[in-house]
């Protein structure tokens, strides 16, 4: 079979007060071969500027474009009105400040043909990216990392991995709508979300596949401003509680062990263990005692939330 061919598809695109970013990339779409068979924009209410694009490009579109209503923030309720606007068999996301480069769908789509894929992740183009991307990026290691960037990774072919970075993925649509959003992790800005996921459905038996001929370029957008990066501490609390409950979630019996002695013990840049927070402390001061306590108490409600939703 020839997933391109056979597989209807919908390309759906949560927007929030970027016009003249969602603009680009709608045409971006449009310019795709294949096309998908329609895209679904999610536009709040209040976004006045981004309705009336949306419903522009409604009049001109060569495929069936539709415009939906999220019903409030969050990117996981905006997923939830997309997919019930569907009937497509596969549900494509892409955030509103990307442009998808020429072979993007061919290529996001291609991995289907295998029918035990369930969740396709591409390749990310940034203007600064990443100094280095280990091989095993995408893959949960033994002792509870994910490496990180795997969005980055300049690979030759698909590869079988354990994450892909939201926003840029596919999902067979009757899949994605069996599994969880789980209700603890839309907080803040919802961060690792995604993870859990793919984590839900490689538990099932199903593949994740990280595909980097399916690229866009990534024009880094303002966000919102209640979840700016500038803001560490608060994102800092956010990715540690919900990491620490994602891991203690899917990993079982002594596979928590190790995970506890790095996450607590060494940790990352972004989110201090006792080790790292000790080596920076006399680089970094104040900073690394401020950034420590908030990914200390980050993991603390992580682990009360995994508790209380084992009782």
């Amino acid at each position: 079979m020839d997933p391109q061919e056979e597989l209807s598809t919908t390309v759906f695109i949560p927007t929030w007060r970027r016009a003249a970013w969602l603009d680009k990339c709608i045409r971006s779409v449009l310019e795709q071969n294949p096309l998908p068979s329609e895209i679904v924009v999610a536009v709040r209410e209040e976004d006045e500027e981004a309705g009336t694009l949306v419903r522009e490009w409604i009049s001109r579109s060569p495929i069936p474009l539709r415009l939906v209503d999220p019903g409030g923030p969050g990117q996981a309720q905006a997923v939830a009105a997309g997919l019930a606007a569907t009937t497509s068999e596969i549900f494509v996301e892409i955030d509103d400040d990307v442009e998808v480069v020429d072979g993007w769908m061919a290529g996001l789509i291609a991995p289907f043909a295998d029918p035990a894929v369930a969740c396709v992740g591409g390749r990310m183009l940034v203007e600064v990216p990443a100094r280095r991307v280990p091989r095993d990026a995408g893959c949960l290691r033994w002792y509870g990392k994910v490496v990180s960037n795997v969005s980055q990774l300049p690979a030759d072919s698909p590869k079988a991995v354990d994450g892909v970075q939201e926003c840029n993925w596919a999902w067979r649509t009757q899949v994605l709508r069996t599994i969880e959003f789980d209700p603890v992790l839309q907080f803040d800005a919802q961060a690792m979300w995604g993870l859990d996921l793919t984590l839900q459905v490689k538990e099932s038996g199903w593949r994740v596949i990280y595909q980097p001929a399916a690229k866009v370029r990534d024009r880094e957008a303002p966000r919102d401003p209640s979840f700016t990066r500038a803001d560490r501490p608060a994102r800092i609390y956010a990715h540690s509680r919900n990491y620490t409950y994602i891991m203690l979630k899917h990993l079982h019996g002594l596979r928590r062990l190790p995970f506890f002695v790095w996450w607590w013990g060494m940790g990352e840049p972004g989110s201090y263990g006792v080790i790292k927070a000790v080596v920076d402390l006399f680089r970094r001061g104040k900073v690394v005692r401020i950034e420590t306590a908030s990914a200390f108490k980050g993991r603390a409600e992580g682990v009360k939330l995994w508790r209380k939703g084992k009782r």
